[in-house]
């Protein structure tokens, strides 16, 4: 019997707020080195194949692909190994725990939760209790009700799981048509985070101000503003940096800018070597005025041709062997499973309070920008990436492009 896995990390942002006090950051810093690469190089296929703004959220990806490992076999197992990075592949819960253990401290305005389904539908499957039994004991819900008998029932109880954990911001992840009589597995996670600007930015002083496109035109934006604010900034040869801090938690937004050429023609140097670069030696700067973009957008992706393109098309195909999902003695080539599908929706939205932000994931004529020099003054009026972060550790929660921050949706 061939199944079919529905993988659906989800993660929402909403105006942020988080702080982390790392107890063992020797302990931590391979798992957190790994999530950025991970992050960095999602975030650069999601990229070659959009045009317009894209958000993602890299954590909840990687959650989900690290409890797929526990369920996985065979060259299934190796793939998965590659591109979650070795040390988390050596230790999936030790890397799930540490993670949690890193945003613990912010627990007053970060919740985050994760799920197994299972379809209980007759024939009943021998599920792995004891995989089951310790993804419990980590903080996973195991939810079982039959899904293959009503796919649509399955489809709201999943919604309404991720519209109670993502406080209504995402209302529909999953319809009746993603699932399947070979459905039989569903992971998710869900998160949600709230906060606002340590430096607030009033919203009597935002303005309509130019915004460059690319390759070619401007469209008027409103624009944010604050004054004699302090920002720490970094800079490479090819980036400039600007951290922008939450208030009261240890999470900032990185607003980071090609420092000449337009984003398109640079973004592929977006490396996670390229941004531990950038954060390697920030500098503390004044602002007589700094200006953002006001924007607000969603993205709808389908994660399988980023995620194949990293080298997880095996997770995909009727070759995939999710057998350790099974109890052991039900396991045999006839009982296989593969990712049916593996789709994340996520929102941001920044005002001049804060950061407002979520994601869904479901597994089942050219003008030359004139170079970015950092002066007393600056305003955001171009294309730019953003990555919402642990300040202390550089954990990844969310990362994105605006290209136009005016438009609402992308797909």
């Amino acid at each position: 019997m061939l199944s079919t896995v529905l993988l659906i990390p989800y993660s929402l942002l909403l105006m942020a707020f988080p702080a982390s006090a790392v107890e063992n950051p020797a302990t931590t810093a391979p798992y957190i080195s790994e999530n950025t690469a991970f992050a960095t190089s999602l975030h650069s296929k999601l990229a070659a194949n959009s045009k317009g703004n894209i958000v993602s959220s890299p954590l909840g990806v990687h959650t989900i692909l690290l409890t797929a490992l526990q369920g996985a076999d065979g060259s299934t197992a190796t793939a998965l190994r590659k591109v979650v990075g070795n040390a988390s592949a050596s230790n999936p819960q030790a890397a799930l725990e540490a993670t949690d253990q890193l945003l613990r401290p912010a627990r007053r305005v970060f919740q985050s939760t994760s799920a197994v389904w299972l379809d209980n539908s007759p024939p009943s499957i021998p599920w792995n209790r004891g995989l089951l039994s310790t993804l419990s004991s980590s903080g996973f819900d195991i939810l079982e009700f039959p899904m293959a008998q009503n796919p649509g029932k399955a489809a709201s109880k999943i919604n309404s799981f991720f519209q109670k954990h993502t406080r209504n911001a995402i209302k529909e992840i999953v319809t009746s048509s993603d699932i399947s009589s070979d459905s039989t597995l569903l992971l998710g996670s869900a998160a949600h985070f709230e906060g606002n600007w340590a430096n607030a930015f009033k919203k009597s002083e935002t303005r309509d101000e130019i915004f460059h496109l690319e390759p070619a035109g401007t469209v008027e934006v409103p624009m944010m503003r604050v004054e004699d604010a302090t920002f720490r900034t970094m800079e490479t040869e090819a980036f400039a940096a600007f951290e922008l801090p939450y208030k009261a938690c240890g999470l900032s937004m990185l607003v980071i800018l090609p420092k000449s050429g337009d984003l398109s023609a640079m973004e592929s140097r977006f490396t996670a070597t390229e941004l531990a670069r950038l954060r390697a030696n920030p500098v503390e700067q004044k602002f007589s005025l700094f200006a953002l973009p006001r924007f607000e957008f969603d993205s709808q992706l389908d994660l399988e041709k980023p995620l194949a393109s990293l080298g997880l098309a095996k997770i995909f195909s009727e070759a995939a062997d999710f057998q350790k999902f099974l109890d052991p003695e039900a396991r045999s080539p006839l009982n296989r499973a593969k990712v049916g599908k593996f789709l994340q929706n996520a929102m941001v939205r920044v005002n001049e309070k804060g950061t407002k932000a979520a994601s869904a994931t479901v597994a089942t004529t050219i003008i030359k920008m004139a170079s970015v020099n950092i002066g007393d003054t600056f305003m955001v009026d171009r294309p730019f990436l953003f990555v919402i972060q642990d300040t202390n550790t550089g954990l990844i929660l969310f990362i994105g492009r605006v290209k136009n921050p005016l438009e609402k949706t992308t797909s």
